[in-house]
Parts: C-alpha cells; structure tokens; sequence
C-alpha cells in the first residue's frame, strides 16, 4: 500500500517575551493555528488532511 506524504507548508510560530502578549495562548493553541495557517497558505482542506506532524528546531 503506498501511502501520499504532502509537505504544505512551513510556518513560524511567533515569538514573544516571557509574560507578554502570547501569555494567554498554550502551546496547543499556537500549534493549532499554525497549522490552520500552514493548510490555508497550501490551499487544502482540513478534511483532506490525515495526520500533521510538527516539531521544534
């Protein structure tokens, strides 16, 4: 079984100081919208998408 692997898109997190104004976002709330950002600037679906794959570098 072959398996399509799509790389969509790569988006930055933002970057903030400690207590300022990313303070009330978890890191799952940033993760989520960079992955929403990533599927609109690919122009795909949420509902294509099977799996995502994010990491720290």
């Amino acid at each position: 079984m072959q398996r399509e692997v799509v790389v969509a898109s790569g988006v930055w997190t933002a970057i903030g100081d400690f207590g300022g104004a990313l303070k009330n976002f978890t890191p799952t709330d940033l993760g989520a919208r960079v992955v929403r950002e990533a599927l609109f600037r690919a122009n795909v679906q949420g509902d294509e998408v099977s799996a995502t794959s994010c990491s720290a570098t």
